[in-house]
């Protein structure tokens, strides 16, 4: 039995809780067996000790919605790689090893040409190559012309739509993704605007769920997600409240409480949810019960946050550029004002339990796989900090050392 003590200047283990300073976490077979004091632990036992008492320790960051095998025009590499199958592996598997050395031990890709984010995921998980624990939808559904047709495969009716959801299960996907309204980046479509009506969302997530597979809808216009709501949706991506008129907000709050009532995950890309509101999505014209219009998504979500909603933060991002996930939740605390363990905890154990392994991963406590990621400094004074990753580990084993991966395979399952 291998025994490691991991030290820690400061620890957030991905709850809602105050941050521990001097503290330590005892990880035997890749299972965390205890969180304690540094003076209250046995360090006779241990087998390897890892001194981190100048740093700062989190649970292993959980991105939920990333584009693995995608890419930009503006991305060194994305000429080459954007035009063939190979081209799309290699750059999944630049983009995981990214993740990994930046600190990102899980991710949920929402969306990618084919089955190669598949093949990307098994690549990783049986070994051949270093990444987070990865769960994938392969391509997204959409209707014909219809938002990230790119990477996605399209249905345009009932019939069409549950036979995309039977074919994506016999491939072996981990969730469904459909684009329930239009998006930017591909203007035409509509982001004001559903792409499916209420009975084709409820055919979508209805013959998930009997399949054993949550759905993630892309959810811009307040319309997409009244639909994507009443038919029983798990996720919800970034659900903007866009009104149909251009510059408008349609927040609706009896709709904003069903989605903390029934449990709904809202996943903000935070990007996005900094920027201002007015300059991209709009406002309303009155605030009812506001003394001032938000000024950005965050503010947009108080209500739900104060109700208790389940908010997870997202990078949304394209390859290698997964690993400036942890980069973007520094700038969450700095620009939002954000207390660092709640920034922490909307990295972690949210997206996680979002992911339906919530009793595996996501927190430092007890009993959880012994997934943690090492950031240099005091995150609680300098987020900037989430930008330095030191080490990360997977089940217990070091996988990254100095912001470099240090093994050459063994992904988790």
């Amino acid at each position: 039995m291998t025994r490691t003590v991991i030290q820690c200047g400061v620890l957030f283990d991905g709850r809602l809780t105050p941050p521990r300073t001097n503290a330590a976490v005892v990880v035997e077979d890749g299972v965390v067996v205890e969180v304690a004091d540094l003076t209250e632990v046995d360090m006779s036992t241990a087998t390897a000790v890892a001194d981190h008492r100048d740093a700062t320790v989190t649970p292993g960051l959980v991105d939920a919605h990333v584009h693995t095998s995608w890419g930009r025009d503006d991305q060194a590499g994305w000429d080459w790689a954007g035009t063939s199958a190979v081209g799309h592996f290699a750059w999944g598997l630049a983009g995981a090893r990214a993740a990994l050395a930046a600190g990102v031990t899980t991710v949920r890709d929402c969306g990618g040409p084919g089955l190669v984010t598949l093949q990307v995921r098994d690549a990783i998980a049986t070994g051949l190559h270093p990444g987070p624990r990865m769960r994938v939808c392969g391509p997204c559904v959409t209707t014909t012309a219809g938002h990230g047709d790119f990477i996605g495969v399209t249905a345009d009716d009932v019939g069409e739509l549950r036979k995309r959801v039977r074919e994506l299960t016999v491939a072996g996907v981990d969730h469904i993704k459909i684009m329930a309204t239009g998006g930017d980046m591909d203007p035409h479509t509509n982001r004001r605007r559903p792409q499916y009506d209420d009975e084709e969302l409820a055919a979508v997530i209805g013959d998930a769920h009997r399949l054993g597979l949550t759905v993630v809808a892309h959810c811009n216009a307040t319309a997409g997600i009244r639909g994507a709501v009443q038919a029983g949706i798990d996720t919800i991506a970034h659900c903007n409240w866009l009104g149909e008129v251009e510059g408008t907000i349609d927040y609706d709050r009896d709709l904003a409480r069903q989605i903390v009532d029934r449990g709904v995950f809202v996943d903000l890309n935070v990007a996005a949810t900094i920027r201002p509101l007015a300059e991209f999505d709009g406002l309303e014209e009155e605030w009812e019960g506001w003394d001032l219009p938000p000024a950005n998504r965050w503010e947009l979500h108080r209500e739900i946050r104060a109700a208790g909603g389940r908010i997870l933060f997202s990078s949304d991002e394209f390859g290698e550029d997964l690993a400036t996930f942890p980069q973007l939740l520094a700038r969450a605390a700095r620009e939002l004002g954000i207390a660092t363990e709640e920034v922490v905890h909307r990295a972690s154990d949210v997206p996680a339990q979002a992911l339906g392994l919530g009793t595996e991963i996501g927190t430092l406590v007890p009993g959880r796989r012994a997934d943690l990621s090492v950031f240099a400094g005091d995150l609680r004074s300098d987020p900037d900090g989430f930008g330095s990753c030191r080490e990360v580990w997977q089940g217990g084993i070091r996988v990254v050392r100095d912001g470099a991966v240090v093994v050459p395979g063994g992904g988790p399952a």
